[in-house]
């Protein structure tokens, strides 16, 4: 699938037409399972070794709110829109009661993870079957922990010494014949006071469910690895930041080149649409600068998208919301980046670490002007090919830049595209030299199919054959 759609966004870039509709919106080709972490630690790849891009959605209250004919519907709707990740909570109690919608409570004694409610998790067996039958990657958070400290929404205060390893050893047992979970475990805060709990609950997954994927839910702002970095069973590294996440996830990146060893990262949660947690809005175009945002700048392993009324999953909430406007728009990052090889991509950053950690980062060794300042809502992130085959650039906002040719391969001809990230159309850049290099001043075409000025810059560099 992924050499088919590589081959046909190819076609229409070399077409020459001065504004190309990209043609390959195809629904997400189901993934095979169990799925691992690709050798160089980039992405993970399948079961045939093909490399995989995630594109996903937070529906964590999914278990709780749904029945089965709304989960397929569901799943089908956004598998056509090239979606293949979802995230649930495999028991949540966060805003509102623990049951489900058949009335059935996870646990028996409400404060006890060990007395699990069967006919609870029956339906939960039954969702994630769905999902994996429909091709889907679950990520799975099995007790959202949060804060304590008599915080009634998440499940740190459930969670002891005593029973980390039971529950743990319960779930694995359970579902040890699912191929498609990634285990998440903490959720919304610090280990803290239950980071032996969780470790206890990690290793206990990673022994008797090696064929499953495991990952932390950190505190907004933080990587997983900054609390098991050092541990083996942390498979995935997730980022999450409520800030634009260029720096967040550049610094994570650089800090694994630096050791000579990746961990595939994602972008697993941020700022949603039509929310406003951190009082910067839930717009389109904030949706968009965090996908491009965060792809570019390490996060290859994908995408994790959020609506303020998909997450919960009320009744007919989730289905008006998935035909807003950045929830479409999400699915041309996806298409895009899967029609090149992206898992070759690197970030471009300066090589000073310094300046990058005193916030003065500007220009990068590609884009030489016109980036603006990392951090910022205009600044424009940036990756090229560790084989120079492919740049690929996202302006946020309408500017010139100078982009230095020279760092691409010279062998081979060079094609660039302007890809609109609101509609998935493209225009050649026309007045590029085919075989020139050196530096060249670039600017967008103007407004969007929304109304906006952001573009992608896609430049590829030809095989010769």
């Amino acid at each position: 699938m992924h050499s088919f759609i590589k081959a046909i966004a190819k076609l229409t870039c070399l077409a020459g037409a001065t504004y190309l509709a990209l043609t390959c919106q195809l629904a997400a080709a189901p993934l095979a399972f169990p799925l691992r972490v690709a050798d160089d630690g980039r992405t993970l790849v399948d079961v045939k070794g093909e490399r995989v891009f995630l594109h996903g959605e937070a529906a964590w209250f999914m278990p709780k709110h749904s029945v089965l004919g709304e989960v397929e519907d569901y799943l089908s709707r956004r598998s056509k829109q090239g979606m293949n990740l979802v995230l649930l909570h495999a028991v949540s109690k966060e805003v509102t009661s623990a049951s489900n919608r058949q009335g059935e409570f996870p646990f028996h004694n409400h404060d006890d993870i060990l007395t699990p409610n069967e006919k609870y998790w029956e339906y939960l067996d039954a969702v994630l079957e769905m999902a994996e039958r429909k091709g889907y990657l679950v990520g799975l958070a099995p007790l959202w922990l949060r804060w304590g400290n008599g915080d009634k929404h998440g499940w740190r205060e459930q969670l002891s010494a005593a029973n980390a390893q039971p529950y743990a050893e319960f779930l694995a047992r359970r579902y040890s014949s699912r191929q498609n979970i990634l285990w998440i475990l903490g959720g919304d805060s610090d280990p803290g006071n239950r980071f032996h709990e969780l470790n206890t609950m990690a290793e206990e997954l990673a022994r008797r469910v090696p064929h499953h994927l495991l990952t932390l839910h950190p505190n907004s702002q933080q990587n997983s690895s900054k609390w098991f970095g050092d541990s083996d069973w942390l498979e995935v590294d997730c980022v999450y930041t409520y800030e634009e996440p260029q720096r967040q996830a550049s610094q994570q990146w650089r800090a694994y080149a630096q050791a000579g060893r990746h961990r595939p990262m994602i972008l697993i949660e941020g700022g949603y649409e039509k929310e406003s947690n951190d009082l910067r809005g839930g717009s389109p175009h904030r949706m968009r600068r965090q996908y491009y945002g965060s792809v570019l700048n390490g996060t290859l392993m994908g995408h994790a998208y959020g609506h303020r009324d998909i997450y919960p999953f009320k009744r007919d909430q989730w289905r008006r919301a998935i035909e807003d406007d950045g929830s479409r728009q999400m699915q041309h990052a996806a298409t895009l980046f899967r029609s090149v090889a992206w898992w070759t991509l690197e970030p471009d950053v300066l090589d000073s670490t310094y300046l990058w950690y005193m916030q003065e980062l500007r220009e990068g060794r590609f884009i030489l002007s016109g980036r603006a300042t990392v951090g910022s809502n205009e600044y424009a992130s940036a990756a090229v090919a560790n084989d120079g085959r492919l740049a690929v650039v996202y302006l946020p906002t309408s500017r010139a830049i100078t982009v230095d040719l020279d760092r691409l391969e010279v062998q081979g001809a060079l094609t660039a595209r302007w890809f609109d990230p609101t509609s998935g159309a493209t225009r050649a850049v026309t007045d590029l030299v085919p075989d020139a290099r050196s530096l060249r001043v670039l600017v967008p075409p103007g407004r969007n199919a929304d109304g906006d000025s952001d573009w992608v810059l896609v430049l590829e560099v030809a095989r010769h054959r």
